[in-house]
């Protein structure tokens, strides 16, 4: 299913037929990631997302491209994105720990 959409392309869940675990995959298409600006980010993102090691911050599962896309596999986080979560705590800190 959906979960969104931006100037590069779209989010979506995606299931693993063999273990069942539940993913985050972002398709990114090749003729917007052909703009050498985009292409740097894309490529800048990959290359930090596979480095990060934090529990705040989804781990890049793999990343892949066929002729029309680049795809990035990321683990996928139940409670949504943190922005939506501060939107919804607006005025609210969230606790230290």
């Amino acid at each position: 299913s959906r979960l969104g959409a931006g100037s590069f392309g779209k989010v979506q869940k995606a299931r693993s037929k063999s273990s069942g675990q539940l993913y985050v995959l972002k398709t990114i298409a090749k003729q917007i990631a052909g703009q050498e600006k985009i292409k740097q980010q894309i490529e800048r993102e990959t290359e930090v997302q596979q480095k990060l090691e934090h529990s705040n911050i989804l781990k890049l599962v793999k990343h892949f491209a066929d002729e029309a896309n680049a795809y990035l596999l990321l683990e996928y986080c139940v409670k949504g994105e943190l922005y939506q979560m501060l939107r919804a705590r607006a005025g609210r800190r969230f606790e230290d720990h």
